[in-house]
């Protein structure tokens, strides 16, 4: 049986995501993996625009912003995920306090005020973010796939 590889059919991956605006106009969804980088608690904030240039502002329930209720842990490849309950101050997520734990959180398109196509995410005590577009619109070979920083 032919198919077609998951990355460009369902989900694209953006390394170094700390920081950075991503279009959110061809998926469904978008999940974020933090390895925690400190003993300290780590903390994702989450801002979002309608443009790419655009003034990004908090990620709140009162500006309309859904905020996801649970995020997830996982020490190392030979443990579980973990379930956590999530913990917001503001527009901002704390995640894994332990040194190179992996967390993981996402946000679904229709979870955003209407109009923010854009999302920002900015971790602090993270050695490393990746954002993951998920349930791609437009299914493209990865070479083909959209410039989502630009």
């Amino acid at each position: 049986m032919a198919g077609m590889k998951a990355l460009g059919r369902v989900l694209d991956v953006i390394p170094g995501a700390s920081g950075i605006g991503i279009s959110l106009k061809n998926a469904s969804g978008i999940a974020f993996v933090a390895r925690t980088s400190a003993t300290g608690s780590a903390t994702l904030a989450f801002t979002a625009a309608t443009s790419f240039g655009g003034s990004y502002n908090n990620a709140t329930t009162a500006s309309g912003f859904g905020q996801p209720g649970t995020w997830y842990s996982r020490v190392a490849s030979t443990a579980a995920w973990t379930s956590h309950a999530g913990s917001w101050s503001t527009s901002t997520l704390t995640v894994a306090a332990t040194s190179s734990y992996a967390s993981y959180v996402d946000f679904l398109v229709s979870e955003l005020a209407d109009g923010y196509d854009y999302i920002k995410v900015t971790g602090v005590n993270t050695a490393d973010l990746t954002a993951i577009l998920y349930d791609l619109t437009v299914q493209r070979k990865p070479e083909n796939l959209a410039i989502v920083s630009a």
